[in-house]
């Protein structure tokens, strides 16, 4: 089960942010373009359009669910890394995040694939996101493929999906 309880300020700021999504308070939805950890530039609907489907995997630090799924996320990753981008998602003002523990606990977890620290919650209020984990998987034209709280049992059928969609 996820873990829902607002261990930081983050975590009350987020609900805020989706009950004003909900309410209609953002007229658009934030962009898929960002940045990782180490400064690269993504568009993920780019990457999405040119056959290559993307998951966003938001978690926490302190999260145990989070923890619990990183050795299956690994083999995912290493699995199906050239094929599926992945991107770990941890959302939450600087304030409430120290971005060396992101990396140190990224690395303690195995985790090879890029990770975007979501400091204004742009990422986090276009899926939803209200506890951790969330792992989104993204399509051609942006069209989310896959939303939950436990990673997919079988992640082929993101790419059958996403190569049979119809270019947007």
């Amino acid at each position: 089960m996820p873990d829902f309880a607002p261990r930081h300020r983050s975590a009350t700021l987020l609900g805020l942010l989706l009950a004003l999504n909900a309410a209609g308070a953002f007229a658009d939805p934030a962009p898929l373009r960002f940045e990782d950890m180490d400064g690269n530039a993504f568009d993920a609907e780019a990457i999405a359009n040119d056959g290559k489907p993307v998951v966003f995997v938001f978690w926490q630090t302190w999260c145990p669910s989070c923890k619990k799924e990183a050795p299956q996320l690994t083999h995912a990753v290493e699995q199906f890394g050239g094929r599926i981008h992945f991107f770990g998602v941890v959302s939450g003002p600087d304030g409430d995040i120290d971005d060396a523990d992101v990396r140190r606990t990224a690395t303690a977890w195995g985790y090879s694939h890029a990770q975007v620290r979501d400091r204004d919650l742009a990422l986090a209020t276009r899926f939803r996101v209200t506890g951790t984990p969330v792992i989104v998987v993204v399509g051609r034209g942006g069209r989310v493929l896959y939303r939950g709280y436990r990673l997919p049992e079988d992640w082929s059928v993101f790419l059958e999906a996403n190569s049979s969609a119809e270019a947007g």
